[in-house]
């Protein structure tokens, strides 16, 4: 928590100092200003949690600055100090929801009094955009779960600027999983985390010791499994999970994530024993693939039951252990490993040609299993072939959402041999197209506008991601563009924090964080470079 501390006399400034040192009020850091100049640059810079500013000083007093602080979209707490009561200051004021009007010279007790005050609203406000978060949050997952929202970055990346829940969502890759809650008592739902158009919650359960609510779920799987971790009610029986991961490292560490879950799941069953909680587990998939992983866990876990494990891996396409012995024959016995890779190379019609031997074998029986076998695989095969190739992915999306429903399409093998033909035919067209529209410079440019919030984007990386040296890559870019990566890639952060200016309240160092900026100087930098103008003095003129 830092504290601003704003006033023309040292003296005074280095006593308030001097007493926030010997007291613990949870105040980490602590700057000092003495103008209202200093003060603002130091809020273009720093997240100020609370201001304690004199209220007479020269050139701008103290209750401008906490005007502009409001006006600018700040959030600090602030304190006001004045060395005379003033009828016209205290309403002022007032006006501004200063937190309080202190009199100089402020003794040491009222001043601790007023900052624990402070401290405390500020934790206060940070619990309740905590908790706002998660109901956002789950109202996010939950659409894209239903398919009500496009999984497309822009739509996803228009909610979240809504609600200000950040970019954390636009991850290459998730592992979902299904997670079943059973329980022998239930008691009330927590209100706070159901939204007005969400599903029911899953009532919390009492074990004698607290009980696991769906907020202690939420912190225990974040806690272990990492911040990005996502859960959202989906039905009366459970909930989907979303893990974020690096869609490079997505395959790699497949096997480790599993364990890892897995360790998880089991002591969340041994502190709780009153609960059952089953997870199933899909393996990785693009964000595109969210609605189908819901329809398939949630009709897989009606189909599949277990008395031992916390985890069921609903399909690996790997062949690894954790199928069956069946299961794993099948699916070597139809290459499904190599799909995807078939899908890429315009293979499509093997598939299907494996496909059919299989199923029009005379005298042949088949299990329902078998039939989502192959779904389960030709699905995740297609979202793995499609992975970099984002804008196709949502129309393949799209259309899939149409071409049947699963109860349908697993009826017979016939339905699902006509529903994996029309799979094949709709991505052979998309794959066509996408490579004939897309030239390098295009290629390149897609994937600026899909990661220009990371800082640590570079010319390395980029030209990594189409395959080329990062020199020549530099010359063509140039060549055909008539711009050079670096001013596209400048472009495009500046083209975003343009559209959160105008959209959010979020103040500058903020922006420059969610648009990849590596700090505020070089974010004002490069926004006035392009603009003219700083950040604010944007924002004001469009307002105007």
């Amino acid at each position: 928590m830092t504290i601003l501390l704003v006033d023309d006399e040292y003296y005074l400034v280095q006593g308030v100092k001097a007493i926030l040192e010997q007291n613990d009020f949870g105040i980490d850091q602590i700057l000092t200003a003495y103008s209202a100049q200093q003060a603002r640059e130091l809020y273009e810079s720093q997240d100020i949690d609370i201001l304690l500013a004199d209220v007479e000083m020269p050139k701008e007093d103290g209750l401008s600055l906490v005007r502009w602080v409001r006006e600018s979209g700040y959030e600090s707490v602030n304190i006001l100090l004045t060395g005379h009561e003033n009828f016209q200051y205290a309403r002022t004021a007032i006006e501004l929801e200063v937190l309080d009007y202190l009199v100089k010279p402020a003794t040491a007790d009222s001043l601790s009094a007023v900052l624990k005050k402070a401290v405390s609203r500020i934790r206060q406000r940070e619990e309740e955009k905590q908790r706002s978060r998660q109901v956002h949050m789950n109202a996010l997952w939950r659409s894209l779960y239903n398919g009500t929202l496009s999984a497309d970055p822009d739509s996803i990346a228009l909610f979240m600027n809504r609600y200000d829940l950040g970019d954390i969502v636009l991850s290459p890759q998730y592992f979902y999983a299904y997670l079943t809650v059973s329980r022998s008592e239930e008691t009330s739902p927590d209100p706070a985390y159901a939204g007005a158009d969400a599903a029911p919650l899953l009532p919390a359960v009492d074990d004698g010791k607290g009980g696991l609510s769906f907020p202690l779920l939420v912190k225990c799987l974040q806690q272990e499994i990492g911040p990005d971790t996502w859960l959202a009610t989906v039905d009366s029986r459970g909930y989907m999970v979303s893990f974020a991961v690096d869609a490079a490292a997505a395959e790699s560490d497949s096997a480790a994530f599993r364990s890892k879950i897995t360790s998880v799941m089991d002591q969340l069953n041994a502190q709780y024993p009153q609960t059952r909680l089953i997870l199933y587990l899909f393996d990785s998939a693009p964000l595109a693939a969210a609605p189908y992983a819901r329809e398939l866990l949630q009709q897989y876990s009606s189909r599949i039951f277990s008395s031992s494990g916390s985890v069921i891996p609903v399909l690996e396409t790997s062949g690894s252990s954790s199928f069956s012995v069946p299961d794993r024959q099948l699916a070597d016995k139809l290459q499904i490993p190599r799909w995807a890779d078939w899908i890429a190379q315009r293979r499509g019609q093997d598939i299907l040609l494996q496909l059919r031997s299989y199923f029009q074998q005379r005298d042949q029986l088949y299990s329902s299993r078998s039939l989502s076998i192959v779904y389960y695989g030709l699905l995740h095969a297609v979202f793995s072939a499609f992975n970099d190739r984002e804008e196709a992915l949502t129309e393949l999306s799209d259309n899939m959402a149409h071409s049947g429903d699963l109860t349908s399409i697993l009826a017979s093998p016939e339905q699902l041999l006509l529903w994996a033909a029309r799979v094949v035919d709709e991505t052979a067209s998309l794959l066509s197209r996408t490579d004939d529209a897309s030239s390098v410079t295009e290629q390149v440019k897609a994937f600026i506008r899909s990661h220009y919030m990371d800082p640590g984007l570079d010319r390395a990386r980029i030209a990594e991601a189409v395959h080329m040296s990062p020199d020549y890559l530099s010359y063509l870019f140039h060549k055909e563009a008539d711009t050079t990566l670096s001013a596209y890639l400048n472009a495009e952060r500046i083209s975003a924090a343009k559209k959160l200016l105008l959209t959010t309240d979020a103040g500058a160092q903020e922006i420059a964080e969610k648009v990849g900026f590596s700090g505020v100087p070089y974010f004002h930098k490069q926004f006035k470079k392009s603009t003219g103008l700083t950040p604010n003095a944007y924002r004001k003129q469009q307002e105007a």
